[in-house]
């Protein structure tokens, strides 16, 4: 098992993890008369990696370039067959949106779309092999009822509603049984639960006036302009930084957005909005992560100058997609983002913020509080006996560890 290296010091990457990084390089960006250094590659440390990231459909395009490949995958057909799958549902789920879309459109709405197809459109003839596991739209919050009247008449639902506050609701989750296809509604790009996501949304509040046109298989989407875009995918990335950890698919996002859009961006507004937030130099450590291990050649000005790009890129390697895959993945983040909002302390007071979330972080997943916040105890006593059961004792011992070494890094970002 990969062993994590103290504050400040980085692991080695595996043999898996360096080739995983040269085939999705190669990938992205192609280069004539590639060393095919196929006769030792790990192939399954290599799809071990390209799971954990969500990419397996990219790798398995890419592995067909290196002769000695064909081995290992007659060996494993499941590869083969998990890939065929993903794309095709992929494909699925993206006819199935663009028609969700026109109805939108019919019925005189047109939200933002955000992220998803968005980003699937800068990998090209590649796009279905970039997995999204849902779509997500932004909209004023005045037109949530005839999104709500369109989404249901098509056979999407939701059961988060009712009792919901929706004037600080993040977003709202509609799913479709038979298409496959959930549709995340945003209310607001990056909800209100600590003070860096409030100033995010702020870079938003004029969206909607600037707004421009993308065509996708004939359908006009309404989609963020260039600067916007931009902004939000780094911000993303950003936000997924500071709680549970974000992945590679992230990052290739944002730096495939930049390098498609970059002459039709304003980098001062960019850098300003960094600034507020205190991103400035993760994005530095984003791009020069990119430029070292993806093939890309993008250079910044006015942007802080990377610090700990290798850091980041082994924390990304470790986290996965988004981070948060078991309990003690959940606790890290709540340890970390005890660490943003100024409030990490002893090891009791930690564990009494994890175990005890105040009211207003409760009311996010549990809106029956925005009305009865007397309920608040019966709620925490429910905690504590989830987490007895679920450990016998409360040892977060782990994920302190873990969130020591993700804060380490956030205090070199500046961010707390």
């Amino acid at each position: 098992m990969h062993q994590a290296a103290s504050p400040n010091e980085v692991s080695p990457m595996t043999p898996g993890q360096r080739e995983f990084l040269e085939i999705l390089k190669h990938t992205m960006h192609p280069v004539p008369n590639h060393v095919q250094y196929d006769d030792t590659i790990d192939w399954t440390s290599v799809f071990g990696e390209a799971v954990n990231q969500n990419l397996l459909p990219l790798i398995y395009n890419a592995a067909s370039d290196y002769p000695g490949f064909s081995e290992f995958d007659e060996a494993h057909p499941e590869n083969m067959m998990h890939t065929v799958k993903m794309v095709s549902a992929q494909a699925q789920r993206t006819s199935a949106f663009l028609a969700l879309y026109r109805a939108f459109l019919e019925a005189g709405i047109s939200p933002i779309v955000v992220k998803g197809i968005v980003c699937r459109s800068l990998y090209g003839e590649l796009q279905d092999f970039r997995l999204s596991g849902d779509e997500d739209i932004l909209i004023e919050p005045k037109d949530f009822e005839a999104v709500d009247e369109v989404l249901n008449a098509h056979g999407y639902h939701t059961d988060e509603v009712a009792d919901r506050d929706m004037a600080t609701v993040q977003e709202v989750t509609f799913c479709n049984e038979e298409t496959g296809l959930t549709v995340e509604v945003h209310l607001n790009p990056f909800g209100e639960s600590n003070p860096v996501r409030s100033k995010m949304n702020m870079w938003f509040r004029d969206s909607f006036a600037s707004a421009e046109a993308l065509e996708m298989e004939g359908v006009q989407l309404r989609v963020l302009s260039p600067t916007e875009n931009l902004l939000f995918l780094l911000f993303h990335a950003f936000k997924h930084f500071l709680a549970a950890g974000m992945g590679v698919r992230l990052v290739l996002d944002a730096l495939l957005y930049m390098e498609k859009y970059s002459d039709c961006v304003d980098w001062k507004d960019i850098i300003r909005a960094l600034e507020d937030v205190r991103a400035t130099t993760f994005a530095a450590d984003l791009i020069a992560i990119g430029n070292k291990y993806l093939g890309f050649d993008l250079a910044i000005e006015g942007l802080n100058q990377p610090v700990s790009p290798d850091e980041l890129l082994e924390d990304m390697l470790l986290r996965g997609t988004f981070g948060v895959s078991t309990q003690i993945d959940a606790d890290v983040a709540r340890f970390t983002e005890l660490a943003v909002e100024g409030k990490r302390g002893s090891k009791i007071t930690d564990t009494f913020y994890l175990i005890f979330p105040s009211w207003d972080q409760w009311k996010s997943f549990k809106p029956y509080l925005v009305d009865r916040p007397w309920m608040l105890p019966v709620e925490w006593f429910r905690r504590v006996g989830r987490y007895l059961r679920k450990r016998k004792a409360v040892d977060l011992s782990e994920s302190r560890r873990i969130a020591e070494r993700r804060i380490e890094l956030m205090k070199r970002y500046g961010v707390v």
